[in-house]
């Protein structure tokens, strides 16, 4: 894992902060999702699953990735499906800017890494 690694999990965070941002807003949920045939929900639930599977891969802290799977499969609940866009969208910023790395964990992990080989 190197620096960069680290700078394409920030950016994917800080992509799906701002999607789900945009999509916690009543008005744009509905003309976006409406004009563009829930394309846009489908976009965010792949940059939600590859955000988890980097943050998977990096051992760092997922459960707000997991939380949008989570208000993605209840879209159809009226008023729920706001609040839950609205506390993933505040739990993925809080998230993004806590990007957090534990050391002793990529040092184990690439210890198992190189000993695999």
């Amino acid at each position: 894992m190197n620096n960069k690694d680290i700078e394409e999990l920030k950016t994917l965070k800080l992509v799906t902060a701002i999607g789900e941002t945009v999509l916690a807003i009543p008005i744009y949920w509905w003309l976006l999702i409406i004009s563009f045939l829930w394309i846009p929900l489908i976009v965010m639930l792949i940059l939600h699953a590859i955000t988890l599977a980097k943050s998977s891969n990096l051992n760092i802290w997922k459960k707000w990735s997991i939380m949008w799977v989570i208000t993605s499969l209840i879209w159809w609940v009226p008023l729920v499906w706001m609040l839950f866009h609205i506390i993933t969208a505040i739990m993925l910023w809080i998230d993004y800017s806590n990007v957090k790395i534990d050391k002793k964990e990529i040092a184990k992990k690439e210890i198992k890494d190189t000993t695999e080989l």
